[in-house]
Order: structure tokens, then C-alpha cells, then sequence
């Protein structure tokens, strides 16, 4: 890709990001990716290499703009993204019979009609280890009870363009966070600089 930027546009490396780049970092990422940070941020740091090479962009520039302005999810998101995925996927009973089992709904759990119950969520089991925190059979309900009610009952295709909608506006407004503190701290300074002129 290094060598490749220098003759095409954007757009082909974009595709080229997709063909080349993208397929390892989804490769049963709902698997791997749920995981401590320290074991993703050297995929997270070979991603963002990536983006400042297909944007030009400086070696410690911020990648957020860049992630937005490509339509490109973060590798947390992108594995947030697979998780839920799955989760339609099982509760649109499109997954292999042997994943009939692995996921427990709440109106069945709990004799009580209580309002949770009888939302589309499912039973999210307790556990007492980060292990237990990283398996999909609990990271998995706990993404799928904090999704929107109205996103559930759409098709695969459009559920995951909604969600991936989401996940591009939350870069985006974590963009414009950084550029407000950015030019907070500019005002603040100019206005120190001028008491001492």
C-alpha cells in the first residue's frame, strides 16, 4: 500500500484496504477481539497505519477525521459490529442448529412479565472473571439488551448499515470534541499571552 498510493486514488485504496486488510482483522474477530487492550492495540496501531497511509497523513497524526472522512470503522467497532451481527443472526434463528442453545432468552428465564422480559433481550449470565467477561456468551446479550429495540427487527442488511451509521457518527463526534478542546486550549493560551504582552 505504501508503494501503491503513489499511482491510484483514494478510492482504489480504499478497496484495496478491503481486499487486503480488512479480512484479518474480521476473521473471527467476535473470538479474539474480546480481549484485553494491550493484546489489541498492536492491531489497532497496524490499522491506523494503514488509514495514515491511504489519507497521506502525518505518522502521529490523529486518525479519527480520517476513519470518518473514509466511512471506515475502528477495529473496536468493527468488532462490536461482527458481535451484534451474531447476535441477529441467532435471533433471527439464521445461525447452525448447534447454536440453538448457547444464548438464553429473558422471557424465558424469568417466570415474571416484567417490562425487560418482555423486550427482544436476552439472559446475560453472571460471572466473576474477565474470562467470563470476554466470552460471547456474555459480551454478546450485554451488547445485544443495549441496542435500540427498532434496529432488531430489521433485515441483516440494514441492521448492520444502521449500526455501522452509528458507530461513523460516534467518530464524528469525537472528532469535533477533540477540535473544540484543541481550539479551547488556543483561545486560553492567546488570551495568558496577551495579559503578559
Amino acid at each position: 500500500m505504501k508503494n501503491t498510493r503513489h499511482y491510484v486514488n483514494v478510492k482504489i485504496l480504499v478497496q484495496l484496504y478491503h481486499a487486503i486488510i480488512l479480512p484479518f482483522f474480521s476473521y473471527c474477530c467476535i473470538i479474539w477481539g474480546n480481549t484485553y487492550d494491550h493484546n489489541i492495540k498492536p492491531v489497532q496501531r497496524m490499522q491506523k497505519k494503514a488509514i495514515r497511509l491511504i489519507t497521506f497523513s502525518d505518522f502521529a497524526a490523529h486518525t479519527s477525521p480520517s476513519f470518518f472522512e473514509l466511512k471506515l470503522l475502528k477495529l473496536q467497532d468493527h468488532i462490536k459490529l461482527q458481535t451484534l451481527s451474531f447476535m441477529h443472526q441467532f435471533f433471527t434463528s439464521t445461525l447452525p442448529k448447534i447454536f440453538d442453545s448457547f444464548f438464553i432468552k429473558t422471557s424465558d428465564k424469568h417466570n415474571v412479565n416484567t417490562r425487560f422480559a418482555t423486550r427482544t433481550t436476552f439472559y446475560v449470565p453472571k460471572i466473576r472473571t474477565n474470562y467470563g467477561k470476554f466470552n460471547i456468551r456474555y459480551n454478546g446479550p450485554t451488547l445485544w439488551n443495549e441496542t435500540d429495540e427498532r434496529f432488531k427487527i430489521l433485515t441483516p442488511h440494514l441492521f448492520k448499515k444502521e449500526l455501522t451509521c452509528i458507530s461513523l457518527s460516534s467518530i464524528k463526534f469525537y472528532y469535533y470534541c477533540y477540535i473544540s478542546v484543541f481550539l479551547l486550549f488556543i483561545y486560553l493560551f492567546l488570551l495568558y499571552y496577551c495579559k503578559l504582552v
